[in-house]
Parts: structure tokens; sequence; C-alpha cells
């Protein structure tokens, strides 16, 4: 269990997530604190066990789902950091949910 701690999304976190998904960013950053507060899912990735972990959070009314990747390490003021943000579809998480990468939290 990790400790808790706030979530910083710095200015090169923004422009990273932008440039990777331009066209869904608008649609996923105005639910970005509300998916860290209250994640529906959370997990790591098969590929980032050791950097990093997801939250994952249902925004029912758009009919989205936003994936948030998160760095496991904390920075040097005790904040973990948004690495990058970006809508995922339900086979997506579907196939998470069976391989046991995330599990519902709610």
């Amino acid at each position: 269990m990790l400790p808790s701690g706030p979530v910083y999304l710095s200015i090169p976190a923004q422009q990273h997530a932008f440039r990777r998904h331009r066209e869904t960013f608008p649609a996923c950053l105005p639910f970005l604190s509300e998916i860290v507060r209250s994640p529906d899912y959370i997990g790591q990735s098969p590929h980032h066990r050791e950097s990093g972990f997801e939250l994952i959070g249902e925004v029912e009314d758009n009919s989205l789902i936003v994936l948030i990747a998160i760095r496991l390490q904390r920075d040097g003021d005790g904040r973990y950091l948004v690495r990058s943000f970006y809508p995922i579809d339900r086979n997506k998480l579907d196939r998470r949910l069976r391989k046991g990468f995330v599990t519902r939290t709610k």
C-alpha cells in the first residue's frame, strides 16, 4: 500500500498529454481532479510495474473512460506526479480487469 500524498500535474506533463492525445486532451482535463480523488479503478500496467500506477475513472455524463498514469516514486516535495492522461475504450478497460492489471475501487 502506498502512502497517501498530493498528486501534481506539471506543465511538462500537460504538454506531453496534449502532444500525444491532442484530440481528446480537452475532454479529459476537467475530470482529472475528480478521478484522482475517487477513481473507479486502480492498477498497474504490465509495462510499468516498477515505475508507475494508473487511476481510471468513468465519466458517465460524457461516456468517457479516462486513464491517469502516475509515477510511483514521489518527488522531493512528497507529490505523486502525473505522467500522462488519455481516454481508453471499454474493451481496453475490460481486458485490464480480466488480466488483473486493474481492480475496481468502488
